[in-house]
């Protein structure tokens, strides 16, 4: 029946997406207080939902720190790298070598996009 396949489907569409947890890092504009941080101009902070994760002056510092708390709470197989403009192929694939290195039996891997807003969102599956 079409309609049964069709329902099935789309609900095996929400069971995966219910199962992908996101975060992302971005550069700060300006000084900005967010709850009880403090985020300074050109400071990296990972952001998840409305929660912040972890700042610093240091992308790698930020996303590794992020990376490790994300794999440390949850059950995950795959962190896919979604970066921006400003993250060039060769710096996102040393960003997945890092988090390789991490010791979580996770398979990692980089896509690159054209959005502008994030310096790199990361996805756990």
């Amino acid at each position: 029946d079409f309609d049964s396949d069709t329902q099935s489907a789309l609900d095996q569409i929400e069971e995966t997406i219910s199962n992908i947890y996101q975060l992302s890092i971005y550069r700060s504009s300006a000084d900005k207080k967010y709850g009880s941080k403090t985020i300074r101009e050109n400071d990296y902070f990972a952001l998840s939902g409305k929660k912040i994760l972890s700042v610093g002056e240091d992308i790698d510092t930020v996303m590794k720190g992020s990376v490790t708390k994300t794999l440390e709470q949850g059950e995950y197989y795959v962190v896919t790298l979604f970066f921006g403009k400003n993250i060039p192929a060769e710096r996102a694939e040393a960003f997945c070598d890092k988090i390789s290195e991490l010791g979580f039996d996770v398979e990692v891997c980089s896509v690159s996009t054209f959005e502008t807003s994030y310096e790199l969102t990361i996805n756990f599956e």
